[in-house]
């Protein structure tokens, strides 16, 4: 196993580049998209929309624009990718939080979708850059971070689809 995980070190910093501006985009258009729609929603999730996107839309365009930095400067790839970490890190906390919330109060009415798996990769990327990027080389069991935050996260996420998937039988 440790050697599968060592062999993730070989990765191109240009592909985790791309990673994290994909990500970012993604965000961007999701929660950009959702606050051009907004006023289509509930009131409730129109507020949670305007929330989310207030900080989620700034982070994203702070990743994308310094991902395309970081692919033309070579010298500055390591500490770009150990801040895109940290913001990474941010975001998988308050994600994991929120689907937290979910499977204690329940999936929200209105529009909603689940898609399985995207919370615990997110979570496993995020805490691989700052692993791979930002703690130190010494330390042995860092090697094993981004699959301790996936072995944290796997739970949540399927038990937020079989609510999902509940909510839906039960409509």
């Amino acid at each position: 196993m440790r050697s599968i995980l060592a062999k993730l070190d070989e990765l191109p910093d240009q592909l985790l580049l791309l990673g994290c501006a994909g990500l970012a985009a993604f965000v961007m258009v999701a929660h950009g998209g959702a606050l051009l729609v907004r006023h289509l929603a509930p009131p409730d999730q129109a507020a949670m929309v305007t929330h989310i996107a207030r900080y989620s839309l700034p982070l994203g365009g702070l990743v994308l624009a310094t991902s395309i930095v970081g692919m033309l400067k070579p010298q500055w790839r390591s500490r770009i990718l150990g801040l895109q970490g940290v913001i990474l890190v941010l975001s998988s906390i308050a994600l994991v939080a929120w689907a937290s919330t979910l499977l204690v109060r329940g999936i929200p009415e209105g529009n909603f979708a689940w898609t399985p798996g995207f919370l615990t990769a997110w979570v496993c990327f995020s805490f691989y850059l700052m692993r791979r990027y930002l703690l130190p080389a010494g330390w042995s069991g860092a090697i094993y971070v981004p699959l301790v935050a996936a072995g944290i996260t796997l739970p949540i996420d399927i038990g937020v689809l079989l609510r999902f998937l509940v909510k839906l039988a039960s409509s």
